[in-house]
């Protein structure tokens, strides 16, 4: 969206904003001043020759310096049939993860069909390409958001996985929407990464469905929450231990009322 991009320019100047566009190839544009790079034929599927060709590539001048070619040729973009959207979003991961806190925005029409992470002609729930994508944007401190336009077919459900995992969003818009939905993805930065939350439970109550053992008598569990947004929610499931095991009939409490 050319007017998220101008709003970047105008709050985050020294942000560093890439394009990379997609269809049988990928071509990485960067800021759009600097050299582009097409990923074609083979590399689209080898994992290791696009995550090499990723870290390697570097977004050279901030979005205060780029501004005006990153938005000639975003304007210059058609759309061509083929869809190599798995290498183009783990190049993406793979650049915009040499910076933990930043964030990838896929926008797509169609349904990836060429190279690595291919759902056409399959019935599997979820992706094991797409589920190593998540990790690697989790352990990049990378946020994945996708939007595609409603009408199109991208089977946003199999991409979820590295949404979810990432703290990004995943949704369908109308075309006359986009410009809206890309500035509300702009305001919700990273607040942490790598980011692990310990919940610690009073003894006379116990988790559920957190451990192998649930008669395990330990009262505090580790989660790995990846990156965390202003929306990010933790949710547990507890209750109290048999009275055996503990008696909480004796316990004193203060009654404390938020407001």
């Amino acid at each position: 969206s050319s007017s998220a991009a101008s709003d970047v320019y105008k709050r985050q100047p020294s942000r560093r904003v890439g394009l990379v566009s997609f269809n049988h190839e990928v071509c990485l544009m960067g800021d759009c001043a600097q050299q582009q790079q097409t990923v074609a034929g083979d590399k689209l599927y080898s994992w290791d020759q696009l995550q090499e060709i990723g870290d390697s590539f570097k977004i050279q001048k901030p979005i205060s310096e780029s501004e005006a070619e990153v938005l000639e040729k975003l304007w210059d973009l058609e759309e061509t049939g083929p869809t190599a959207l798995g290498p183009a979003l783990q190049l993406s991961i793979a650049i915009a993860g040499s910076k933990p806190g930043s964030r990838v925005i896929l926008c797509t029409d169609g349904l990836a069909n060429v190279g690595l992470g291919s759902l056409e002609d399959t019935d599997s729930e979820v992706s094991p390409y797409y589920v190593e994508l998540a990790e690697q944007a989790k352990l990049h401190g990378v946020s994945v958001s996708v939007i595609s336009l409603i009408g199109s077919e991208c089977c946003l459900e199999k991409l979820s996985i590295v949404t979810e995992q990432s703290a990004g969003t995943v949704q369908r818009v109308d075309p006359i929407e986009l410009t809206g939905e890309m500035g509300s993805l702009i305001d919700k930065p990273v607040l942490g990464y790598t980011t692990m939350a310990m919940i610690v439970l009073h003894r006379g109550l116990q988790f559920r469905g957190e451990m192998d053992d649930e008669q395990d008598n330990r009262n505090w569990v580790v989660r790995d929450m990846g990156n965390v947004n202003c929306d990010t929610e933790l949710t547990i499931s507890y209750g109290f231990r048999p009275k055996e095991q503990y008696d909480l009939s004796a316990v004193s409490y203060t009654h404390l009322r938020a407001h």
